[in-house]
């Protein structure tokens, strides 16, 4: 069985990068993107598109970590306050083991 946050029926309009720290924050647990969490950004999508969560590490390595389906436009990105959410509840790809017992 595929889980939600595989599924091939959907069409994904862009892509949002999230620095390393932010993303493990995300492992964890599916938190909101927000505005000022962004280090890139692509596409050209509308608000309730779907998209892509990715992560890009120090030394340029980039993975996708989660989708969701967008809360403004693209061109609404930059008018926005950081604080303000992208995607409200990723659905994450896979769940990192906890360090907790």
């Amino acid at each position: 069985m595929a889980e939600a946050g595989t599924d091939m029926s959907r069409e994904f309009r862009g892509v949002l990068t999230i620095g390393a720290e932010r993303a493990r924050e995300l492992r964890k647990r599916p938190i909101p993107v927000r505005a000022v969490d962004l280090i890139g950004r692509s596409g050209d999508f509308h608000a309730g598109d779907w998209l892509y969560v990715t992560s890009r590490g120090h030394d340029g390595g980039q993975a996708v970590l989660a989708t969701g389906a967008a809360a403004v436009d693209f061109d609404e990105l930059p008018l926005m306050d950081p604080e303000a959410a992208v995607i409200g509840e990723p659905e994450l790809l896979w769940r990192h083991a906890s360090s907790e017992g």
